[in-house]
């Protein structure tokens, strides 16, 4: 979500219907309580989809927090290229998974009934976890839209490409691919 333009498309709401259903089927015996973790490419529509369900369960009156995972990353933004060309190194290592867990614990704390986390890697996070499946193709449109991309930057593909593999070498661990 650094630097995010949200862009909703009616796949976001067909998407978001499938995870608020599959959830909600899943944690009745829990009071809708858990985590939720929206995975894919930069450009999926994991901010777009997460949002949409926290709206829902706040019209069901499941109280919830959204987590974006683009603000814990170990390497600020702007430092990140020259870490990765560096330490030849993109991936989820990159994230600060201290800082996520310990998110995910001051959840179980306090109020908040459904916690959502969506990013590149919250198909990691232990919950019941989604990957919105597309493409590098089937997304380049809209990151460009969301001026995420620059068409002239070869780094930049590089490290969708990157991202994505790193992404599917996970697939085993997703409970949902929609």
């Amino acid at each position: 979500m650094h630097r995010d333009v949200f862009i909703f498309k009616k796949e976001h709401e067909e998407r978001g219907q499938v995870i608020l259903d599959k959830f909600l089927d899943e944690t009745v015996d829990s009071d809708y309580t858990g985590l939720i973790g929206i995975c894919g490419i930069s450009g999926s529509g994991k901010s777009e989809v997460a949002w949409w369900v926290a709206r829902k369960l706040y019209k069901l009156g499941i109280s919830s927090h959204v987590i974006n995972l683009d603000r814990y990353y170990k390497i600020p933004a702007k430092d990140r290229n020259a870490w990765r060309k560096e330490n030849n190194y993109i991936g989820r290592k990159e994230m600060d998974w201290n800082r996520i867990n310990d998110e995910v614990y001051k959840f179980g704390d306090n109020a908040i009934k459904v916690l959502i986390v969506e990013g590149l890697y919250a198909g990691y996070v232990n919950g019941i976890t989604f990957f919105l499946d597309d493409t590098i193709e089937g997304t380049d449109h809209w990151r460009k839209l969301r001026g995420k991309e620059d068409e002239e930057d070869e780094f930049r593909k590089y490290i969708v490409g990157e991202e994505y593999a790193d992404i599917l070498s996970g697939m085993r661990l997703y409970d949902y691919k929609i």
